[in-house]
């Protein structure tokens, strides 16, 4: 199997998206752009996005994410991460 991790640094958008024969593994606030992952890692508690005030739009983000979505710790909002 072939991974890219993918961060946010304008590099990012050079992965093999296209590529069906990588697996896309990315986190980050670049969610809006990346045109397909294969798991999502959010490396922040729910404490911490909400000291940053994290809009909205990226929480629902990552309730579509399912069990794409890995947490550092379980988040109750999102049953289906993987942690």
């Amino acid at each position: 199997m072939k991974i890219a991790i993918i961060g946010t640094s304008e590099s990012a958008k050079e992965a093999p998206f296209k590529d069906d024969t990588w697996q896309i593994w990315t986190m980050g606030r670049n969610w809006p752009w990346i045109p397909r992952y294969d798991e999502w890692f959010e490396l922040h508690t729910i404490e911490q996005l909400q000291k940053v005030k994290t809009q909205q739009v990226f929480y629902d983000f990552m309730l579509s994410c399912g069990n794409k979505l890995n947490l550092l710790k379980p988040i109750p909002q999102y049953p289906e991460a993987k942690i």
